[in-house]
């Protein structure tokens, strides 16, 4: 179900109804892929510099992330980039995934072809995302002080 949630930039910003539960387990990647067709569908990676996946139980600062993206000099429109977030794993944890529009273009023209393979699909979302991303020669940049995660540390 879409709710409101909240002002921005004076107009509203709301969530989009994917149909359907959305399972918190390891399991969670088809669930996921409902959620991405449903943004392909609209068209909403295509309107923003970063596309930013946020868990419902993380704390996300645009205020705080905005200036630790643009330390990276990304040209969004054709760097194709992500964030690997964790230290531990040199991984991109689920709680922040962050993307450029280049990426976002690329991953929402092409994820279904990750679907397809079997090895990607073993796992959770991020799992599947950062696989997928790196299947579609999508570059990574380390950045480990973007998540403080209680996964992600030794």
């Amino acid at each position: 179900q879409a709710m409101i949630i909240g002002p921005r930039a004076g107009k509203m910003v709301e969530s989009i109804a994917i149909g359907g539960p959305m399972h918190t387990s390891k399991s969670n990647t088809p669930d996921f892929i409902r959620a991405w067709k449903k943004i392909q569908e609209m068209g909403l990676h295509k309107h923003s510099d970063w596309s930013v996946k946020v868990d419902p139980d993380a704390v996300y600062l645009p205020s705080i992330l905005r200036p630790k993206l643009k330390a990276h000099e990304v040209t969004t429109d054709t760097d194709m980039v992500f964030f690997k977030n964790c230290p531990k794993y040199k991984s991109m944890q689920g709680p922040l995934e962050v993307f450029s529009k280049a990426a976002a273009l690329e991953f929402f023209d092409t994820f279904e072809t990750c679907a397809e393979q079997g090895y990607i699909m073993q796992r959770g979302e991020d799992w599947f995302f950062d696989r997928c991303l790196e299947r579609l020669h999508v570059r990574s940049i380390e950045d480990f002080n973007l998540l403080d995660d209680k996964y992600c540390t030794d």
